[in-house]
């Protein structure tokens, strides 16, 4: 549990699907419920709940209209703090692991965006990055002021190559970025490398909760040249209106990757929390150096 998170974990697509076998019911009754979330508000667009982050009340905003289905991962926002569901998740997990009144050194896979945002006002050393081409850095420093407010230097990181001293961080939050790196086993070994014994790692990605094995959408040849093996999928970014590619979903055995890697134990978790507008679906890898 965390603040009024229940958080299950599994270690394998055979302890998941023994869990659905044995719960069944919970399960469907999950799912139910945040299929026909906007039909049970009585105000559309507005989900009165409770923010453990902002320890208060607050209304989780989304945009899908009578007879539609909530977007669960990416909307739900908190009046706020302004979070989607995905990124309370993932703060609630990093609060978990590193309370903010720790000294723990947190590094975030991104700077841009309002996850950032609240961790660095929240905890004392935190760092993010971003990975882009160097004549993108100017407009990106000013997205960063002027939709976020954040007055600081854009940082470039390379996932498969990270700047940090081996064993220098406490955590580190990734939210959906691995899918579109296409090299993610040296990023997760990267992720082994920086982290100290005992420091946690958090991950978002897209995952395949029934399938062991993960999904190669695109690769990359010997000369550059992207290869398409299933029909190309861009993911949003403000940052680039024409997305970002999507090279993988993942499947069960990123869990063995990131073991391989130097990961002392990781695990798919499932958080449930109506009351802080976190329904199912809600997938949040952990692993601990």
């Amino acid at each position: 549990m965390t603040g009024l998170i229940d958080l299950v974990r599994f270690s394998s697509l055979g302890a998941y699907k023994d869990a659905l076998a044995e719960r069944s019911e919970v399960f469907t009754a999950r799912w139910l419920w945040g299929e026909h979330l906007e039909a049970a508000c009585r105000h559309s667009g507005l989900y009165p709940g409770y923010c453990s982050l902002c320890a208060k009340p607050t209304e989780f905003r989304f945009s899908a209209g009578p007879g539609q289905s909530v977007n669960l991962r990416e909307e739900l926002h908190c009046r706020d703090c302004g979070l989607s569901a995905r990124a309370r998740v993932a703060a609630s997990l990093l609060k978990m692991a590193c309370p903010p009144d720790s000294a723990a050194k947190v590094y975030l896979t991104e700077q841009t965006t309002a996850l950032y945002r609240h961790v660095r006002r929240h905890w004392s050393d935190v760092i993010g990055s971003e990975y882009f081409e160097e004549s993108a850095r100017d407009r990106i420093q000013a997205f960063m002021r002027d939709s976020l407010g954040l007055d600081e230097r854009l940082r470039f990181e390379d996932v498969t190559a990270l700047s940090f001293a081996d064993q220098t961080l406490d955590a580190i939050v990734s939210c959906d970025v691995l899918e579109h790196v296409p090299d993610y086993r040296a990023a997760a070994a990267e992720f082994a490398r920086v982290l100290k014994s005992g420091g946690q790692l958090v991950l978002t990605v897209p995952f395949l909760d029934q399938t062991q094995s993960t999904l190669t959408r695109a690769r990359v040849l010997a000369d550059g040249q992207i290869e398409h093996l299933e029909e190309p999928e861009y993911h949003g970014d403000p940052l680039d209106p024409e997305g970002v590619l999507a090279f993988y979903h993942f499947g069960w055995d990123l869990l063995e990757t990131l073991r391989a890697s130097g990961f002392e134990s990781a695990q798919w978790c499932l958080p449930w929390a109506p009351a802080e507008g976190i329904f199912s679906g809600q997938w949040t890898l952990l692993a601990t150096r």
